[in-house]
């Protein structure tokens, strides 16, 4: 097998030009946003580590109550961009379900992400999304894929209800593509398990079960990884992404109210630069 490693160019998607653009990137929000409180590296630190960090019991039950509510109204009022047997997904998540801004701004979330960047990144992409039972073959992003938003971010994840083992649809990573990539990894962008078990392994797969109410922020999908298809039960899950440029260097698309912007603590108010500020 030929590989390509992290610290080559063509590791990464865009290769030198996204490396250049990144780096600069980052250098320019160190200045503009740099971090002015004490943090707690040690989450931050396990995601340089392993990719990934579990923070237990992050988020409250009565908050998860809260977002189940607001997903279930959603899809009453048809505020869905996608809504078939595979996934119901909902449009524009900081509009029609709020309290996800409670979630994506909490002082955990917050402190890991600024000490993984070394500055005060902004929220980029969302996804809310009830993926259904499916024993067929696998949809979408249940194929293994390496994520193109940006050479490094860092995706949160958050199931409102339990996902204990792989029958229940955990997010599933191949942390060995943290480090190395098949040399031809770019020719497509599905790949499937037999695919990746034949890269890197048998025990290449880790599965990220979680509880609801805890939070998985991770590295890892820069790397190949995947929603494994719930067979157990339905699953609902909340992703948003942390990112020091507008995501794919196109500009803002995921809308925020403007009050909800204005509420924001003031050293917090950079998470919204990338987000439409929108009267309601």
């Amino acid at each position: 097998m030929e590989w390509v490693y992290k610290k080559d160019d063509n590791y990464h998607h865009g290769g030198t030009n996204s490396i250049l653009r990144f780096n600069q990137s980052l250098e320019d929000r160190k200045l503009k946003y740099p971090i002015r409180h004490h943090l707690s590296h040690d989450y931050s630190q396990k995601i340089l580590d392993d990719g990934f960090v579990v923070i237990k019991n992050a988020i409250s039950p009565e908050l998860i109550s809260i977002l189940t509510e607001e997903f279930d109204e959603a899809v009453n009022e048809l505020q869905t961009k996608s809504d078939d047997r595979f996934y119901t997904v909902i449009s524009e998540p900081l509009i029609n379900c709020p309290s996800i801004v409670d979630v994506a701004t909490t002082d955990k979330v917050f402190d890991t992400v600024c000490g993984f960047f070394g500055c005060v990144p902004s929220i980029g992409t969302l996804n809310f999304r009830k993926s259904y039972i499916n024993e067929g073959d696998p949809q979408v992003t249940q194929l293994f894929h390496c994520d193109q938003n940006s050479i490094s971010f860092l995706k949160c994840f958050m199931y409102l209800n339990d996902v204990k083992t792989p029958e229940d649809g955990p997010l599933t990573i191949i942390t060995d593509s943290l480090r190395k990539k098949p040399a031809n990894w770019s020719s497509k962008y599905r790949w499937t398990e037999d695919e990746m078990i034949s890269i890197y392994g048998e025990d290449c797969l880790t599965f990220l079960t979680a509880s609801a109410g805890d939070l998985i922020i991770s590295r890892a999908t820069t790397g190949f990884h995947r929603g494994t298809p719930p067979i157990n039960k339905d699953r609902v899950m909340l992703t948003i992404n942390y990112t020091i440029h507008p995501e794919e260097w196109r500009l803002p698309e995921f809308k925020i109210s403007e009050e909800e912007y204005k509420n924001l603590e003031n050293h917090k108010k950079p998470l919204g630069e990338f987000l439409i500020k929108e009267k309601i």
